[in-house]
Parts: structure tokens; C-alpha cells; sequence
């Protein structure tokens, strides 16, 4: 499958999944104006994909996991609720490092990985991820991280599958 038939796969999967969980915040009562910042980020996330995709360097996909690492470990500094660290305050908004930050630390270390010859670095900084992860502590997405490295480091072993 060409991979540009697989982004746009990814997309639309991931855009429905957005759009499940708008629908299941406005039945359950959620203000839309809550709700709708779900959709939003994900149309700000797709142009951010989109752009990089189509402009970014091989510098830029470096960049990507260390800045992801950045901010996971920023969420450190935040107020936990019930022992996890999860969240990092931008004025009035209050965003999950991790949803914000790993999808991108994912996508890019892919990248690198299709391409290097030997990988060892690449994976510094999503191990150094998953570690803050496991401090914070953050069982799901320590849980679905940890699962998106796995399957990149089995992927690069078969050509194509990353």
C-alpha cells in the first residue's frame, strides 16, 4: 500500500476516533465548548503533520522526540492529580503532555529509523521519554508508548512496515 494511502488511513481513523469521543462528551454533558477543543487539536495537529511532512528536514524529525521529551518532562513540574503528572497549563487551558506530545515522538522517531543505518541514538530519547513516563506515573500512556516502540524496533526489522 503506498504510504501516502496510509496517512490518509491514519487520518481518517484518527479523525473518527475524535469525532467518537466529541459525540460521547456532548452526550454525557460536556460543554461543547470543552468538547470542541478535542476537534480543534486535531485540526491543528493535522496541519502540523501535513507541513512537516512536506517541509521538514531530516533536522526536524531529530528535533521532534527531544522537544517531546521536553515537554513530557515538563509535566513534572505540574500539579498531579492523584499522584500522576500529567498536564502542563498554557494560560487558560490545561493540555495532557502526553496527548500532545507522543504521537509526534512516534511518528518522528519512525522516520529516522527507516532511514539510518544504524539506529542506536534514535531511540535515546523515546526511552528517556517512557522513563519520565514511568515516573510520573502515567500507566496508560507509559502502557501505549512503550507498545509504539515495540512495534517500531519489530517494523524496522521488516522493510516497509514502519
Amino acid at each position: 500500500m503506498p504510504r501516502s494511502r496510509l496517512f490518509l488511513l491514519a487520518g481518517v481513523f484518527s479523525l473518527l476516533a475524535v469525532l467518537a469521543g466529541l459525540w460521547a462528551a456532548l452526550h454525557a454533558g460536556v460543554p461543547a465548548s470543552l468538547a470542541l477543543r478535542n476537534l480543534a487539536a486535531w485540526i491543528v495537529g493535522a496541519g502540523a503533520a501535513l507541513a512537516l511532512g512536506q517541509w521538514a528536514g531530516r533536522g526536524a524529525f531529530v528535533a521532534v522526540p527531544v522537544l517531546a521529551l521536553v515537554i513530557v518532562a515538563a509535566s513534572l513540574t505540574g500539579p498531579g492529580l492523584s499522584g500522576v503528572h500529567r498536564w502542563l497549563a498554557a494560560g487558560p487551558l490545561t493540555l495532557n503532555a502526553a496527548m500532545l506530545a507522543l504521537p509526534a515522538a512516534l511518528a518522528a522517531t519512525a522516520a529516522l529509523s527507516a532511514r539510518a543505518r544504524r539506529p542506536v541514538w534514535i531511540w535515546l530519547a523515546p526511552i528517556l521519554i517512557l522513563a519520565v513516563l514511568v515516573t510520573q506515573p502515567d500507566a496508560s500512556q507509559a502502557s501505549a508508548f512503550g507498545a509504539g516502540i515495540i512495534l517500531l524496533a519489530l517494523g524496522r526489522r521488516q522493510s516497509g512496515l514502519i
